[in-house]
């Protein structure tokens, strides 16, 4: 293969692997967005539902093309005269609201530093958004030559920007005493008990190890009602304190009146609707985005006629909307599931694939041209181009920077070595991205990457759930292999499938965080094949059938099952009810916070009965707790999330700039150069280190640290 071909498939690799914030640009820096852009749903469907009026929240994976999805939308957006759309990178905003707080918070009158400090870092997160709004919106406005110069109601540029600087100066003068206002709210009370609707999303998981799931009406029990059953009001003594900083957020900044200011200016120049992009929501903390939620974006949401509207990147489990009317807004999740679920169990599988099929094809044509052969880039001697996309679908889970980072660790063995892509290299590829990029987000890092905000579970609890799914699949290998049953007939006990689990989609929650950092995937919904006979026969029911991650098949000698027989991935061996069940049930006990007494989790029923009344104490005191697992001791220093990312990403692919390392990592240029400057940890403990191009390498002694 010529250099040329080399680059340009490093080329289409890269605008997939790096996929995110960065608009995508061409040699001479202009938008190739809409020639890229390939809808995940025919006739660009996504696109077409971003477009209406409203409010949408894109959910997804890392890498599903959320930030894409909105690139796309804001340039669609921009060919209108009278509509405008402004993108909010929150995390970021977030990050510099951190870095620009005073090294010293004083406590002031029965304020704890805490306290204070809370309050300063929103304060300045606030600020800062709103002068990034103002930002947007002189950036955005006078983009047309006949704007420049005059508006629709003969309002000029100049006059604009002199009434938006008046807007903006006035929402950062205070109206009053914020300080006051803190203080009062500490000295009354802060909180109150109040019957509320709870959901499956705030609840807390108990699990009853006697529970019969093929019984109709039985679920999981949370707090006091059940999942699956009738919901019932709990009682919960609920914390204002995010509430109240929130109401002081919005009287201190005016934001209703910013709202309705900002509106009628807009008006003067022909914008009749302002959409608001939020990308990276979910990755701040969820204290910090539900204030940010009940600050700004509620207020802009419900006020001003429907003249603001947001279009909202989550990832799944993360997806926190407080006081917003949930059905006046768009939901559209991104994982192939659950986009393609509505088409029919059998549709799943195809129209992902089809999807994979025509990314890849998209990105061919516009980096190789018309004529391309994606043949000669394939070894088709074997097997055929589709039986290819299936494969990558597989591996990749239909997300667009997995497939970008699968093409990238298959060309290093094959086309920067001249040599077609074969499925052997497919698989080896799949494997050198789970070892390097999934699996270290449980068995390296220090913390859980992307973590469901509900999640129970602390990440020894999930690295011991993810060994037994491993143990079980490999056992599932040799019982399909040695049975003789008529639908195992063409296994032996080297070739047997074993990728599949299903359970009662009740007990997904226990499997939230595995799944959201893609050890395994949700490939459909179906019924089982019932139990038993005659009068003890228990009909079908509805199951979750998942997917174990393909590298890690591919690392633990797991056969994929290639054939995708809806038959086949029910049959009961692939059950792991019983496994979640007493996993979760060994992980979780019984604790009285008053004496300390500790109760088995087959108690539940009978101390719930009475309120939760310990034995010994006789308070109604107890609560379901997580159990510790205690570690053998270890001399590695500890490391925040982000510096462990940085490591690893060096230790994938070392010498890269600190744009190169945001666009791996998915993060802020601004968020990455301030964590490596000269006297943060990273440098300071000599495990990166900076060249005179102004790349990053990782140290030997990082390397002998944190990965040997």
């Amino acid at each position: 293969m010529s250099k040329d071909t080399i680059t340009n498939f490093l080329k289409l690799v890269d605008s997939l692997r790096r996929a995110q914030r960065a608009e995508l640009l061409d040699d001479d820096n202009d938008s190739i967005i809409e020639e890229l852009y390939t809808d995940p749903l025919e006739n660009d469907f996504i696109l077409q539902t971003m477009l209406f009026n409203h409010t949408t929240l894109l959910i997804g994976r890392k890498g599903t093309g959320k930030s894409t999805i909105i690139n796309r939308f804001q340039h669609e957006i921009r060919k209108s005269k009278d509509k405008l759309s402004l993108y909010l990178d929150v995390r970021t905003l977030y990050d510099q609201a951190f870095n620009t707080l005073p090294n010293t918070i004083e406590n002031l009158n029965g304020l704890s530093k805490e306290e204070i400090y809370r309050y300063q870092l929103f304060k300045h997160f606030f600020g800062k958004v709103i002068y990034e709004i103002q930002n947007e919106v002189n950036k955005n406005v006078f983009t047309s030559r006949i704007l420049k110069f005059i508006g629709v109601s003969g309002l000029t540029e100049s006059d604009f920007k002199k009434e938006l600087e008046a807007i903006y100066n006035d929402v950062n003068t205070p109206k009053y005493q914020d300080i006051t206002a803190l203080q009062e709210i500490k000295q009354s009370d802060t909180y109150k008990d109040e019957h509320k609707k709870e959901d499956s999303n705030t609840a807390e998981l108990k699990v009853n190890p006697k529970v019969d799931f093929s019984k109709e009406g039985v679920g999981l029990e949370l707090g006091s009602m059940k999942v699956g059953g009738t919901t019932t009001d709990v009682k919960k003594k609920e914390d204002l304190t995010t509430k109240e900083f929130s109401t002081i957020l919005i009287r201190y900044y005016n934001l209703i009146d910013f709202a309705n200011r900002l509106r009628e200016l807009l008006k003067k120049v022909g914008i009749n609707n302002v959409f608001i992009c939020l990308d990276d929501a979910s990755e701040l903390d969820e204290e910090a985005l539900d204030i940010f939620i009940r600050s700004l974006v509620a207020p802009l949401h419900n006020s001003a006629d429907g003249f603001f509207k947001f279009k909202i990147s989550f990832y799944p489990g993360r997806e926190h909307l407080p006081d917003i009317d949930r059905t006046k807004v768009e939901h559209i999740n991104l994982d192939y599931y659950e986009l393609y679920q509505s088409y029919g169990v059998d549709k799943v599988e195809e129209l992902a694939i089809d999807y994979t099929r025509r990314l890849i094809e998209n990105r061919f044509k516009y980096f190789f041209g018309e004529d391309v052969k994606i043949e000669d880039y394939f070894d088709t001697k074997s097997i055929s181009l589709n039986e290819y996309y299936k494969i990558i679908f597989q591996a990749t889970s239909n997300v667009a920077r997995n497939i970008g980072k699968l093409f990238w660790y298959t060309a290093k063995k094959t086309i920067f070595q001249s040599q077609k892509i074969t499925k052997r290299t497919l698989q080896d590829a799949a494997k050198e991205h789970y070892s390097f990029e999934i699996e270290p987000i449980l068995y390296k890092n220090e913390f859980i990457q992307y973590k469901n905000y509900g999640e129970k579970f602390e990440r020894e609890h999930l690295k011991r759930l993810l060994e037994l799914i491993i143990q079980k699949s490999k056992e599932n290998k040799r019982l399909i292999g040695e049975s003789t049953a008529e639908i195992f007939k063409d296994y032996n006990t080297n070739t047997a499938p074993s990728n599949y689990l299903f359970f009662p989609p009740k007990l997904e929650q226990l499997i939230h965080t595995l799944e959201l950092n893609f050890f395994i995937s949700k490939y459909t919904q179906q019924k089982d094949k019932g139990q038993g006979s005659g009068k003890h026969y228990i009909p079908p029911k509805e199951v979750s059938v998942f997917t174990i991650n393909y590298g890690l098949c591919q690392k633990e000698n797991i056969n994929v099952d290639e054939k995708s027989d809806r038959k086949f991935r029910i049959e009961r061996v692939f059950d792991y009810t019983d496994l979640l069940v007493s996993w979760a049930n060994t992980s979780q006990s019984i604790k009285c916070s008053n004496c300390g007494t500790n109760y088995s989790m087959d108690r539940l029923d009978s101390i719930k009965a009475f309120g939760m009344l310990c034995e010994v104490c006789h308070n109604k005191t107890c609560e379901v707790i997580t159990v510790e697992i205690k570690l053998p001791s270890s001399n590695i220093q500890p490391i925040k999330e982000r510096e462990f990312l940085i490591l690893n990403t060096l230790k994938i692919e070392d010498s890269l700039t600190t744009k190169q390392i945001a666009a791996e990592l998915d993060s802020s240029v601004y968020s990455i150069a301030a964590i490596t400057r000269t006297d943060r940890f990273l440098r300071t403990n000599e495990y990166i280190s900076k060249d005179s191009d102004d790349k990053f390498h990782i140290t030997e002694n990082a390397l002998q640290t944190f990965f040997n």
